[in-house]
């Protein structure tokens, strides 16, 4: 446990989550995959592998994060050039996209972090859509207009709710 630790330490853990976190998904890991360790390698090894692993999963989720933030808020920042009521203005503003994003169904929200976010193609994002939400779409066309919709309809959302023109 100390070594896979160290070891995360040492490739600079993660902002978000405490290296001890890192260290327990681990080594649950660990346990799941011992039937497919073949002892070509040490056992030390694998479980490093494992960690690191986990640890680039954890930094991912959060650049992840980070970028959908950014991009549906980016522009409600403040820019110094603000006085108090426009401050409370953008607070209520980058609150409503917030929500309305929350407010999506999951394949609305993975198709467009997928796209905006990540900046995947449409070609690389079809299989892993069908993967994860079924083969309801199934061309680079079909997929193209979830994503229109999904955008369309967070845009909407935020209408209704008075928080954008």
């Amino acid at each position: 446990v100390l070594t896979l630790a160290r070891v995360l330490e040492r490739r600079g853990g993660t902002r978000v989550e405490p290296t001890e976190d890192l260290v327990q998904t681990a080594i649950l890991r660990l346990l799941e995959g011992l039937e497919r360790f073949e002892s070509r390698s040490a056992l030390r090894t694998f479980a490093i592998g494992i960690a690191l692993n986990v640890q680039r999963e954890a930094i991912t989720r959060e650049q992840r994060r980070r970028r959908l933030q950014e991009h549906f808020v980016s522009d409600l920042e403040p820019t110094g050039e603000h006085g108090p009521e426009d401050l409370v203005a953008l607070a209520e503003l980058r609150r409503g996209a917030l929500e309305a994003l929350a407010r999506l169904d999951a394949a609305e929200r993975w198709i467009l972090e997928a796209r905006l976010v990540e900046g995947a193609r449409y070609g690389e994002l079809l299989p892993r859509y069908q993967a994860k939400f079924g083969h309801h779409i199934a061309t680079e066309v079909g997929l193209r207009g979830a994503f229109f919709n999904a955008r369309q309809r967070l845009l909407e959302l935020m209408r209704r709710d008075g928080r954008r023109a």
